[in-house]
């Protein structure tokens, strides 16, 4: 009996430099700042010079996602080049790293196998190895898992340094204006005059018995910017500004918090709260006196249709609060 052996049989690898001339470029950055849109403008400027210097490639379309930090789900440029790869407009992505074309190691690998599956390959640039690699999955899970490290590391110093700040007051947390308020050249938190006869107008309607959507027709009938500049108010900007502690002064910080990082997702933090909060009293001049900002959450609370029961769930009430019985209350704001 011969000899037994085992030979491994080697899975050919396919040269995309030579097969795959339609190429698409995919470039990405987590915000909007000056810093982050000169990444972006690197990316594809490196990139394109990459794609250009094959003759036999073909640059067919190029995939910017802005605003794509881990909180946000949409990535509608990612997305648009998965479809456009599986309806063979493509037959390559260049990118410029792992980190770039993926969020996390899940995305990133899934992404990877849908596009393979569909005959397109991935190559990652700075790495550089393409996806259809024999050793690509364990590289890129590798790479996802110490670049996330890297990241939660450098969050949780910058959240140290944020923290410090808020504890002794620097922080410019403190100094974001809203409707009502502006900015000095000094970065000083001002009273905008114009705008604050319009708060206190909200104020007054909303204690003389106006709903909020009566509110909102009347600012619109007078042609009343929003906040945004817009022609039309929406209902939450004006339920929220009767809820906002800063007219009358005070500055409360992490009303809502990020949570479940690196899949992060927005939640409230009233309540029993996720995370502590910070309160700056007299940190900018006030608009609306107290008393006025109490009888509004009380009115705001004897208006709600949401219930508590002797277990402490929450239920909706059967009435809902009718403008038409609005009661008569003196302008105490018009001085």
């Amino acid at each position: 009996m011969s000899e037994m052996k085992i030979t491994k049989i080697q899975k050919p690898h396919i040269n995309f430099k030579k097969l795959l001339p339609d190429v698409g470029i995919y470039a990405r950055v987590s915000t909007r700042s000056a810093t982050q849109l000169h990444s972006m403008a690197a990316q594809v400027s490196q990139l394109t010079r990459f794609v250009a210097s094959r003759g036999d490639w073909h640059l067919v379309d190029i995939y910017m996602d802005f605003d794509s930090a881990s909180g946000s789900t949409k990535r509608p440029e990612f997305d648009r080049m998965v479809e456009d790869a599986k309806a063979g407009r493509i037959d390559a992505v260049i990118t410029k790293s792992v980190q770039r074309f993926g969020r996390n190691t899940e995305e990133t690998l899934s992404t990877m196998r849908e596009l393979l599956a569909a005959g397109v390959i991935v190559y990652f640039s700075i790495e550089g190895y393409s996806s259809d690699s024999p050793d690509a999955e364990i590289q890129t899970s590798l790479l996802t898992g110490l670049a996330a490290a890297d990241n939660a590391s450098h969050r949780a110093e910058r959240q140290w340094g944020v923290r410090r700040r808020i504890e002794d007051g620097t922080s410019e947390l403190y100094r974001r204006p809203c409707y009502g308020y502006k900015k000095t050249k000094d970065g000083i938190l001002v009273i905008d005059q114009l705008k604050a006869k319009v708060v206190k107008e909200i104020f007054n309607l909303y204690l003389s018995g106006e709903s909020i959507n009566g509110i909102k027709r009347n600012l619109e009938q007078r042609h009343i910017p929003s906040p945004s500049g817009k022609e039309t108010w929406p209902v939450r900007t004006i339920d929220m500004m009767l809820s906002n502690e800063k007219y009358i002064g005070d500055i409360v910080l992490f009303k809502t918090v990020v949570i479940n990082y690196p899949h992060s997702v927005r939640r409230s933090n009233k309540g029993a709260p996720l995370h502590e909060q910070f309160c700056m009293t007299n940190g900018v001049d006030a608009i609306i006196p107290k008393e006025t900002y109490e009888a509004v959450q009380a009115e705001k609370q004897r208006r709600s249709n949401i219930a508590i029961d002797e277990s402490g769930a929450q239920q909706r009430a059967r009435k809902k609060y009718s403008a038409k019985k609005r009661k008569e209350v003196p302008d105490i704001l018009s001085t």
